[in-house]
């Protein structure tokens, strides 16, 4: 697996390939399952400017994140946590394409909805109070409207807000 900083001079906060390295090892010593999957699903993991915090390309299996779309980025276990479950639900993506099913829209609430569990496994086997506060809903009518990053970043940045306070 290869990983690339495009954002590198842009005076990133955090160094982006420690935030990889140790992320990656937290997958793996949680979730033997979900590290393998990462490590088939993406060959290359990009910091680059989003609109979002995550996106998958298929044709080359890439992950493009982009941390700087983080509040409490200065919180290194959320980022680290962010991260995973970023990686987790874009290999998950990896994985449904590669059964040939298509991202379409009358299938997306569906799709999406099998990220989100996936996430949500991985973070229910961490023993960190607050992520429980950030499992992602699994319910197709809920995500037909929540699956909009404006109201993902708002989840993460309550989050974010609670970590603040301990």
């Amino acid at each position: 697996m290869r990983v690339v900083d495009e954002k590198q001079n842009d005076g990133a906060k955090v160094s982006f390939y420690k935030v990889i390295q140790e992320t990656l090892s937290m997958i793996r010593n949680h979730d033997d399952l979900r590290y393998k999957r990462v490590y088939k699903e993406i060959s290359l993991i990009e910091h680059t400017d989003l609109p979002g915090i995550g996106a998958y390309k298929r044709g080359r299996k890439v992950c493009s994140v982009d941390l700087e779309n983080l509040p409490a980025l200065d919180n290194e276990e959320y980022v680290r946590v962010v991260l995973a479950c970023t990686l987790i639900h874009e290999a998950t993506h990896g994985k449904i394409c590669s059964f040939f099913i298509p991202y379409t829209r009358s299938d997306r609430a569906r799709i999406e909805g099998i990220c989100n569990r996936e996430s949500n496994a991985f973070l229910s086997k961490l023993d960190i109070v607050w992520a429980k506060d950030m499992r992602s809903s699994t319910d197709e009518n809920d995500l037909k409207v929540t699956s909009s990053f404006s109201y993902k970043l708002e989840k993460l940045k309550d989050v974010a807000k609670k970590i603040m306070k301990e």
